[in-house]
């Protein structure tokens, strides 16, 4: 069993993520008072990221993806902290926030991923990312700002000004390619200009898109971005990233006033820095309980841990359906190492993969099943009215489900989606106790 130094196990989880929310709705549910629980976040809302390309490009209003973390635990004994968590002393069993030490006697590190750029010259300086609420609205305001430049412009200026380089066929850089394809030649007629001067070039060191899927899905989606307008350049690395434009390493050089940055994922500095042990994405070294190597009463969840399949020894892929069984299933681990229990090692079971291309196609899986075309895009909406109801049940369905469903063009699925109107407004005060 885990010793503690409170009348009460005193479990402090950081990061309101997929896994985060997750592993505190469980705990709670687990310990019926218990346990004492406290999350933290810097924000004061639980992001659905899965949706960040639709406000990227002005599709759904950037508060439909903010689902404030009072509404998830109104009815809940778990202490929500508002703060930015800077380090971890885990010989003081201490987390550092700039709100002062959290002591703890079981730790869930939660805190996600952030953007990797590999050390490419330039890509923090002159790409944008695609992480957060905040890179979202960042770049829908560098999107309208292209088309206001574009038409005062001459003509070189004006190709410059609507060409717009996504860097990373992922999901995230094959959904928002897509989203870009669908929704800005639409914009440039709406400003005077000619819908065939956008440009969306997707590049890819891989030699498909989608690496690490099936290759009839990565061909799918190839297709489909294809048939969308998307320019595709793959096998090609990115050398750097300038005020114009990227540098490929064959030497050709990609002029855009826009460079999306979607490729791959990493801890943040505090992982780096906390003693901890990390392998591949600089992910923390988890064992089949998911608790940190070496470390008693440290668990680590979601993309901030190394997730091994014991049944295969390969690396659990970052994802938010994984993040959430992760959640679960360290609750009942924590749960357990307080009880006597004894549950099973942790095996990641994705119940299948799913990526947008574009509102009206898309391509994955369900189970051994391949899916594609619409068939696809109306799964991933249902998935994701699916972890709404999970989360808050028929009222967040009714608050939350009009907007994302907007992004899908499924208008009339959900009472009140025709009124449902963009906003950008998001967030409160930061150091908040909610």
């Amino acid at each position: 069993m885990i010793a503690q130094t409170a009348s009460r196990p005193r479990i402090v989880i950081v990061g309101a993520g997929y896994g985060g929310i997750a592993a505190a709705r469980r705990l709670a549910s687990l310990g019926q008072g218990r346990y004492a629980i406290t999350l933290l976040d810097q924000r004061d809302y639980h992001l659905l990221q899965f949706a960040l390309p639709e406000v990227a490009v002005g599709k759904i209003a950037a508060d439909t993806l903010a689902v404030p973390l009072r509404d998830l635990f109104q009815d809940s004994d778990v202490r929500i902290c508002q703060t930015r968590v800077t380090g971890f002393d885990l010989p003081a069993k201490a987390v550092q926030t700039a709100g002062g030490p959290i002591p703890y006697d079981i730790l869930v590190i939660a805190t996600g991923s952030r953007t990797a750029t590999y050390g490419i010259p330039g890509v923090r300086e002159h790409a944008y990312m695609l992480k957060s609420l905040e890179d979202a609205l960042a770049l829908r305001a560098a999107i309208k700002a292209a088309f206001a430049r574009a038409a005062q412009s001459d003509p070189q200026a004006v190709r410059r000004a609507l060409t717009f380089v996504v860097v990373g066929a992922g999901m995230t850089g094959v959904e928002l390619a897509a989203e870009m394809a669908e929704r800005l030649p639409p914009m440039a007629e709406a400003t005077g200009l000619s819908r065939h001067l956008v440009r969306i070039i997707l590049v890819e060191r891989a030699y498909h898109v989608l690496p690490g899927w099936e290759a009839k899905m990565a061909s799918d989606a190839l297709t489909a971005l294809q048939m969308l307008g998307v320019e595709l350049v793959l096998g090609s690395y990115v050398m750097a990233v300038r005020p114009d434009g990227v540098l490929l390493a064959t030497g050709e050089a990609l002029r855009a006033d826009t460079v999306i940055w979607t490729g791959g994922v990493e801890t943040g500095a505090e992982i780096a820095a906390s003693g901890l042990p990390t392998g591949e994405r600089r992910a923390i070294l988890v064992d089949e309980s998911l608790a940190v190597i070496g470390h008693a009463g440290v668990y680590a969840i979601g993309d901030a841990a190394l997730v091994r399949d014991p049944r295969s020894g390969q690396i659990a892929p970052p994802s938010a359906q994984l993040a959430v069984q992760q959640g679960e299933a360290v609750a009942h681990y924590i749960h357990a190492a307080l009880t006597s229990g004894h549950p099973r090692p942790y095996v990641p079971k994705a119940a299948g993969w799913l990526v947008s291309v574009g509102s009206r196609s898309g391509v994955g899986s369900l189970g051994p099943l391949p899916v594609r075309g619409r068939i696809a895009r109306w799964l991933k909406a249902g998935s994701q009215v699916r972890y709404l109801w999970r989360l808050g049940g028929l009222r967040l369905v009714l608050t939350h489900g009009p907007g994302l469903l907007a992004g899908h063009r499924l208008r009339g699925v959900l009472p009140g989606l025709k009124g449902w109107q963009m906003t950008d407004a998001v967030g409160t005060r930061p150091g908040e106790m909610l």
